[in-house]
């Protein structure tokens, strides 16, 4: 199918960014993925050994107050952390001035993300408080954290939001 001579109906990739096991930014990763670096290792961020699979792609060595306010970063699951991260590095990678745009200019702006869902720490969170403290003490946000959408729209979000 030829490209839609339709301007409207265009995407352009503007900029790219990453974090992921084998590399926290897309330099990183993309390099590491070219030389056939694996992410998978055994799993260091919680004690494995009762488990039968002590294997994992964890993503190591990342601080969220790189991507976010630490008091932000708080209230947030580790997706939005690392959705974040790659979001910021994506629009500093395009090189787009949001604060130089219209609203209107700014509406046509984007994030795509791919993901393999959200943040399930949240609800195994909220079962445990639910059990120990009862459902009314359950944060809100709970099962918004899980939705696979939260890691584009807060990164979108942030960097629009700044830029007003």
């Amino acid at each position: 199918m030829p490209p839609s001579s339709d301007l409207s109906r265009r995407a352009v990739i503007t900029g790219l960014g990453a974090v992921m096991p084998i590399g926290n930014d897309f330099e990183t990763y993309w390099r590491n993925l070219q030389n056939g670096v694996t992410g998978t290792r055994r799993i260091t961020s919680f004690d494995a050994s009762a488990f039968e699979v002590q294997i994992a792609a964890e993503v190591l060595d990342f601080n969220p107050s790189s991507a976010m306010d630490p008091k932000m970063a708080r209230r947030m699951t580790r997706y939005i952390h690392l959705a974040m991260a790659a979001g910021k590095e994506a629009v500093a990678n395009s090189g787009i001035d949001f604060a130089a745009m219209s609203p209107e200019e700014r509406d046509r702006v984007g994030v795509v993300m791919n993901t393999g869902g959200g943040g399930i720490e949240a609800i195994i969170d909220g079962t445990h408080v639910h059990d120990t403290k009862g459902p009314r003490f359950v944060s809100a946000f709970a099962v918004p954290a899980l939705s696979g959408s939260m890691g584009p729209a807060c990164s979108r979000c942030s960097t629009v939001s700044r830029a007003r």
